[in-house]
């Protein structure tokens, strides 16, 4: 008999309707927000519209880069913000937007953010919490593939954040000799889920 087994945190976040970021036309490499409304936390929240509230940092490198605008608590409201290359949102945060910034991309060579590309990932789900078109899920790599998907899965809820009646279902799809993924389609903000792997035939 082989195992594997790991942990991990599924977020279940997204935007109802808004929240589109755009260039700035009167701030340097700035970033604005439309206003909209998200889930987060288990319930609805709107987010007010913001100008120019989040920089783009440039890339004096050789090779292009990426960051990523995220929407965070602070002081009570959700702020536009901008990682820095290579880094990835807080834990706590939501993602709307990658952002790919060319070699050489400077305040100098490019105030307006021209060459910059803003690609849209928000999850929206605008019937939310009555309905919606996508689950959220976890991709499980292994650490050593198996030769085919013939395994058992066994999944742990541990802990969520939200009630337990928003729990909804949680299940595994996508098998593959390398991976699956781990499912939920209810309204909790996050859960923590233990996984374990059995496979009988080696």
């Amino acid at each position: 008999i082989l195992t594997q087994r790991g942990r991990v945190l599924i977020k279940n976040r997204g935007v109802v309707s808004g929240c589109v970021v755009s260039k700035s036309s009167t701030a340097a490499r700035n970033l604005s927000v439309a206003s909209g409304v998200i889930f987060y936390g288990a319930r609805l929240i709107p987010v007010e519209g913001q100008e120019n509230v989040a920089v783009v940092p440039s890339n004096t490198g050789d090779e292009s880069v990426v960051c990523w605008a995220y929407l965070q608590q602070e002081d009570g409201a959700f702020v536009l913000k901008c990682t820095q290359p290579g880094q990835d949102a807080p834990d706590d945060s939501m993602t709307l937007y990658k952002i790919s910034i060319p070699a050489g991309n400077t305040a100098e060579s490019d105030s307006s953010l021209a060459s910059v590309t803003l690609t849209d990932v928000r999850r929206v789900e605008s019937g939310w919490p009555k309905y919606m078109s996508s689950a959220s899920y976890a991709q499980i790599a292994f650490e050593t593939a198996f030769s085919d998907d013939d395994y058992e899965v066994q999944l742990d809820v541990v802990g969520y954040d939200g009630g337990g009646f928003q729990q909804g279902m949680i299940y595994v799809g996508e098998r593959a000799s390398n991976g699956f993924k781990i499912y939920t389609n209810g309204t909790v903000d996050s859960m923590d889920v233990r996984w374990k792997v059995t496979r009988r035939n080696i």
